[in-house]
């Protein structure tokens, strides 16, 4: 890259993962390759990824009238691609963003929605089943958006349940995302807990100055480079 997050005005980290790359003439390039458990392979550019990520997020500040400074917590398997569009869309969006392990209980999962308050919820229809006896704990959440549909779920819990095609249908492909400085935060990641509760360590938007150094100059990953994050 010629440039780095600090020659522009907006460090917005969903921005500067999709939106900018295009603008750098990097829309056609691969951002995202999936491979489903069946090992099919699905290729997403970088143009892919700025259009679901902003059809997301005008879908959750038109539709669910989620607002800057919200939290939303994505509690779905890491390859899924819903997650990096709804992760990349709500950083946009301006929402403080919350992934959590597909792996983790319902204990644990309800700590963290209950400790960072969150309004949003991006899961999917097994792992909701998993959590429908503490729903009732969780006064603050608003709306869960699963990603495989919400028929038969709806109805029965008590909180507005709604499908993530549903959600995102008629929703625009363009979305001017929140313009963050550095202190903006982001994304909320949980400690392990190994000493007691997991605590939330709310990261900025700033952070994306760290992490493009880390790529550059510990990782020394190139443009034409493949990279797998096992976490």
């Amino acid at each position: 890259m010629s440039a780095g997050p600090t020659d522009f005005g907006n460090l917005n980290i969903g921005y500067l993962c999709t939106r900018w790359q295009c603008e750098l003439g990097h829309g056609g390039r691969v951002a995202l390759r999936h491979l489903s458990p069946t090992l099919s392979r699905t290729d997403y550019t970088f143009a892919d990824l700025d259009v679901a990520s902003d059809k997301f997020a005008a879908a959750v500040t038109g539709l669910l009238n989620a607002t800057a400074g919200d939290t939303m917590v994505i509690y779905l398997p890491s390859a899924t691609p819903e997650l990096f569009f709804g992760f990349l869309g709500g950083l946009k969006a301006g929402l403080i963003v919350s992934n959590t392990f597909a792996s983790l209980g319902r204990e644990s999962v309800q700590h963290r929605l209950l400790d960072s308050g969150a309004r949003l919820l991006l899961t999917q229809r097994s792992l909701l089943r998993r959590l429908e006896p503490i729903l009732h704990s969780l006064k603050d959440l608003r709306t869960i958006i699963l990603v495989d549909g919400a028929q038969n779920e709806a109805g029965h819990l008590p909180t507005a349940v709604i499908g993530y095609q549903e959600l995102i249908d008629g929703a625009s492909p363009t979305f001017d995302a929140v313009v963050a400085d550095r202190n903006l935060p982001s994304v909320l990641h949980y400690t392990s807990g190994s000493t007691g509760q997991p605590k939330g360590v709310l990261h900025t938007h700033g952070g994306i100055e760290t992490q493009l150094t880390t790529i550059r100059e510990v990782f020394q990953v190139q443009d034409d480079d493949v990279f797998w994050c096992t976490a």
